[in-house]
């Protein structure tokens, strides 16, 4: 099983949806890579499983920022792929305060739809 982040702050909207759709499939092929020295640490892992030369893969869940919250429950209700969330990301270097009160706001993003700027489930 993988978690699917969705984190980095540049990522729009449309990033996002299309990354919660292909998790929506639940299902993601992973076709083993050959093992370099120069190849990437995830190439790398897929390098060392067994000899297969194709693996499928089950999503568990997306994590994604506070803000698109409402967006990837929207894109994946009905699924059994599950939404989380960060609180004080990257750093968490915000005070208990204020990490209640991320907290809150996204408990209630999860609950409501999203605004209507953002795509709709396909």
């Amino acid at each position: 099983m993988l978690d699917a982040t969705f984190l980095q702050p540049f990522f729009t909207t449309k990033e996002i949806a299309d990354g919660c759709r292909i998790a929506r499939k639940e299902n993601v092929r992973v076709r083993k890579a050959r093992r370099s020295a120069t190849a990437a640490p995830a190439c790398r892992a897929v390098s060392q499983l067994p000899r297969c030369r194709e693996y499928r893969l089950q999503v568990a869940s997306v994590c994604v920022r506070p803000c698109d919250v409402a967006l990837a429950k929207t894109l994946l209700d009905g699924s059994t792929v599950n939404v989380g969330t960060v609180i004080g990301f990257p750093h968490g270097t915000t005070t208990t305060v204020a990490k209640v009160a991320e907290s809150i706001q996204a408990i209630r993003c999860a609950r409501r739809p999203p605004p209507s700027r953002h795509l709709s489930p396909r």
